[in-house]
């Protein structure tokens, strides 16, 4: 349920909200860049098909939808607060209507948070430039487009790195941050739902790991005592 939660009230699910009831448009502002992002926004929802994890939506489209929930329960109180949440909401919330554990955890959920909280402690996700990633592991291959490739040196997208003790498991590149963090957690959940064996593994050592440090603290504090 929490992750559920977190992945109802993020940018990506507010800002899509906010896209689709057409607030942008009555948005004054002073960034002469936001026109040209909400564009691309626009067309990576629209046309791309690139849904909520694999876009990067202006953060301000998406306040927009808190500061009016927020202005709803100033206005009309608790209750009345709350039913503009819920309608607000409504159309993500009928989406999960029915949804089995399986879809909400492969199309709702948050790919980043939902890899941190099945793998915890065994996994991290680092973001560099191509150009890093090339100078300081140029053996780590990454996925880019619809290719395995070779990190470039004169490369300027952004690469994704998911690794397991600090171990690299797999490099995604895109022009956008968020989206290459969320496609290199998408792809490893995705392995994760295909391999159960391999994934109650996982589990197991990631359990045997928080004892272990759990335990440590534990002793430490005998000796000290």
């Amino acid at each position: 349920m929490v992750l559920l939660e977190s992945s109802l009230v993020c940018n990506e699910t507010l800002a899509f909200l906010s896209h689709k009831c057409g607030l942008p448009g009555y948005m004054r502002h002073g960034d002469q860049s936001f026109p040209a992002r909400l564009e691309s926004y626009a067309w990576s929802v629209g046309e791309l098909g690139r849904g909520l994890w694999g876009t990067d939506p202006p953060k301000s489209i998406a306040d927009i939808v808190e500061s009016l929930l927020g202005a709803a329960h100033v206005d009309g109180g608790f209750e009345a607060g709350q039913r503009a949440v819920y309608h607000a909401l409504k159309p993500m919330f009928l989406a999960v209507k029915g949804a089995t554990a399986e879809e909400l955890q492969k199309y709702c959920y948050h790919p980043k948070r939902n890899i941190l909280s099945e793998l915890g402690c065994l996994a991290s996700v680092d973001t560099l430039m191509q150009e890093s990633l090339a100078q300081n592991e140029p053996n780590v291959r990454l996925w880019a487009e619809d290719a395995w490739v070779s990190p470039d040196s004169g490369g300027s997208k952004s690469v994704s790195i998911l690794r397991c003790l600090d171990n690299p498991i797999l490099a995604v590149s895109d022009a956008v941050m968020s989206s290459s963090i969320n496609r290199v957690c998408a792809f490893v959940l995705a392995f994760l739902a295909e391999n159960k064996k391999f994934l109650e593994r996982t589990r197991e050592m990631k359990a045997d790991i928080q004892r272990s440090l759990t335990g440590g603290k534990q002793d430490k504090q005998v000796i000290v005592g």
